[in-house]
């Protein structure tokens, strides 16, 4: 059975074309959210890897993304099977996906922290528990854009010493004026908030950013992680750059609550590949 397996974020969808008897293909487009992107856009994305990629039949494509739920995903379903002329195609959430990769058949619980965070407790195949994803006006616990919105509070509020002020402004010196009102009005908010997250992980070793990395591994943990502890302790599996560049501070962080098992998910596609060929489900 041929089968095409695509894992897709705000910034990078990865597909990988899974054939009988014959290597992997991969190919790398732009990201993929239909829920927040227009039909054109995903159009396009879906094309380009039309276009890339080489194959004769696909028997059944297995898509994982963000925004993959309601109509959003019909929509997305029924562009894959006129882009690529396949009669199945099954489109499932991003949290989803790293569940399948990270826990291959077993029961754990999953997270996902990236520009946004998410949660949920996996039997191996489906998510059977889950905690609302509530954004990042309201939740986004822990994740990219979630710091964003603790060290702009500290340099407005003026809690930041004035020199880790002033390597803010230099990094970022559009934030000296009017930042505010173009902040409200950007279209992809959330992403904008992420984008300060690189500085403050190259920061890790400053008190003050100590401070605010424990902040937020405290309010993820805490809203996100042990309300889907209460039967029994799972094995946790976390995705997404945030989790994967504070590996350290999470397995400090979750040892203080009795966590041994915890792993993390670099490449997801790598683990919805070895998912698919033991446990090919329609």
């Amino acid at each position: 059975m041929n089968i095409l397996i695509a894992d897709a974020g705000s910034t990078k969808t990865e597909w990988v074309m899974v054939e009988s008897g014959r290597d992997s293909t991969f190919v790398l487009t732009p990201g993929i959210n239909p829920s927040t992107q227009s039909r054109t856009t995903v159009w396009s994305s879906i094309q380009i890897a039309r276009n890339q990629l080489n194959f004769s039949k696909i028997d059944k494509i297995e898509f994982y993304g963000a925004g993959c739920r309601d109509h959003a995903a019909t929509m997305m379903s029924a562009m894959l099977k006129e882009a690529f002329q396949c009669e199945v195609a099954f489109v499932h959430s991003d949290l989803l996906g790293a569940a399948r990769a990270g826990c291959q058949g077993q029961p754990g619980i999953i997270g996902i922290l990236g520009t946004g965070s998410n949660s949920g407790l996996c039997n191996g195949h489906q998510i059977t528990q889950t905690r609302p994803a509530l954004g990042y006006l309201l939740g986004d616990e822990g994740s990219g854009n979630y710091y964003g919105k603790l060290i702009l509070k500290a340099y407005y509020y003026q809690e930041l010493d004035p020199l880790m002020c002033s390597q803010l402004e230099e990094a970022y010196p559009h934030i000296k004026e009017n930042y505010l009102s173009a902040l409200y009005s950007l279209p992809m908010v959330a992403a904008e908030l992420a984008s300060f997250f690189p500085w403050i992980a190259a920061r890790r070793s400053d008190h003050q950013i100590k401070e605010l990395i424990h902040s937020g591994i405290t309010d993820f943990i805490k809203n996100r992680i042990q309300p889907l502890l209460k039967e029994r302790h799972y094995p946790i599996y976390l995705a997404g750059s945030v989790a994967f560049q504070l590996k350290e501070e999470y397995r400090i962080a979750l040892r203080s609550y009795g966590i041994e098992e915890l792993y993390f998910i670099e490449k997801p596609l790598k683990g919805l590949i070895r998912y698919h060929e033991d446990y090919e489900r329609d």
